[in-house]
């Protein structure tokens, strides 16, 4: 009779823990990217962004964040087509990176600064609406140490620009095939050039490109002004290549804190996919190197596990 009682005790918590863990499983959330929109009332018009969410996502958890920023004649979905979600969900299974919120805003081609008239204040919008309206809507840890920056091409721009000038918000920055242009790029640009015409409307003039020009903002300040990690990333074969590279020396005189990788490839996809890998490695150690409260951050489902285990060892 004892023995009876026991073994439909022991039933009974099996059951229960099993019915527990099923629940854990059905409500565990598998990695996903969902575009969204918010409404900018400084750009007077929606704006559409993605956001992946890794595997078990959890409002108890605060996440690192890393800001993508997508080239010209693009937008926000853009790295997804070079494969990002599919190595995100690698390496984070596989622990090579932790589990980390990636969002891209559409940009358009703003090169993501203010217009020179005011009529299209892109950098405004960033930085007063979208980013605290992201770290408010997801579960993000908003320490400066647990955010980062990186872009392709035109996004490359824009990553390089908003870690100089908003320096205090990012942890780290990694442009690729960055379209860091020259000082005098309206100069040696034809009148006719498509570039030049973009450029112009953007900028107005050549002054106001100064004032948003990656280089001379960096030989205008201090050596040791800007501690920040970089990686950056150019083809060979890229057709920005020559514009890019001296840019190269010019954070090396500054001391930056740079890292630049140098190969074979073309501004395109093929090169972009290529660099991927690396970029999430960098942008995560970088983010570990600078925070103490990494051991916070794990996979949800495998903590619920845990505890439900330990909760059914105490019963039995």
């Amino acid at each position: 009779m004892i023995f009876k009682d026991k073994l439909k005790k022991n039933q009974n918590i099996i059951v229960m823990f099993i019915f527990l863990l099923s629940v854990v499983l059905l409500c565990h959330a598998d990695s996903d990217v969902q575009k969204y929109t918010i409404h900018s009332s400084i750009l007077s018009q929606d704006i559409e962004y993605t956001l992946y969410k890794p595997d078990g996502y959890s409002d108890s958890i605060k996440y690192p964040i890393v800001y993508l920023l997508h080239g010209m004649d693009s937008d926000c979905q853009s790295f997804y087509q070079y494969g990002l979600k599919e190595t995100l969900d690698d390496y984070i299974t596989n622990k090579i990176i932790r589990p980390t919120l990636f969002v891209t805003p559409n940009a358009f081609n703003s090169f993501y600064v203010d217009k020179y008239d005011g009529t299209f204040n892109y950098e405004q919008f960033f930085f007063e609406e979208f980013i605290p309206y992201v770290e408010t809507l997801f579960s993000v840890d908003t320490n400066q140490s647990n955010r980062s920056i990186a872009g392709i091409s035109m996004g490359g721009y824009g990553a390089a620009l908003y870690s100089l000038k908003h320096k205090e918000l990012f942890s780290a920055c990694s442009p690729m095939s960055p379209a860091l242009l020259p000082e005098n790029t309206l100069k040696l640009l034809d009148d006719n050039n498509d570039i030049k015409k973009l450029l112009l409307s953007i900028f107005g003039n050549e002054e106001y490109f100064k004032q948003n020009n990656f280089n001379t903002i960096v030989k205008s300040s201090s050596k040791g002004t800007f501690t920040m990690p970089y990686r950056v990333c150019i083809g060979k074969q890229d057709y920005l290549y020559q514009f890019v590279i001296p840019s190269k020396t010019i954070m090396e005189n500054a001391e930056m804190n740079n890292y630049w990788y140098i190969g074979d490839g073309e501004h395109n996809v093929e090169f972009w996919k290529s660099q991927i890998p690396d970029t999430l490695k960098f942008l995560d150690q970088k983010i570990l190197e600078n925070t103490d409260n990494s051991g916070t951050i794990g996979n949800g489902i495998n903590s619920w596990i845990l505890l439900i285990s330990l909760i059914f060892c105490l019963m039995i």
